[in-house]
């Protein structure tokens, strides 16, 4: 497969990082951390509406989303929105 012309990968270290071309100049990125970087929490709106999905694949998802959330916080003890929600009402 031919590599884009946008995409300039790193020769001296392929495992440190690329450059991408973009039309304001070149941008370097480096891998490393990069899923603990841009880890963002699904709403709690978000959560609720795939949890109540009638497709069970995108409920799984909801479950899959607000399980990750959970488990994402190192002293366990935040709950989403929709869980505290669904413990006050019960």
């Amino acid at each position: 497969a031919e590599i884009p012309k946008t995409f300039v990968p790193n020769k001296s270290d392929p495992e440190r990082g690329f450059t991408i071309r973009h039309f304001a100049g070149d941008v370097q990125y480096d891998p490393a951390g990069f899923l603990d970087k841009n880890k963002d929490d699904v709403s709690p709106d978000a959560l609720f509406v795939l949890s109540s999905s009638k497709d069970e694949f995108v409920k799984t998802l909801g479950t899959y989303a607000d399980q990750s959330a959970v488990d994402s916080n190192k002293d366990g003890s935040s709950q989403n929105h929709h869980q505290k929600k669904t413990k006050q009402s019960v």
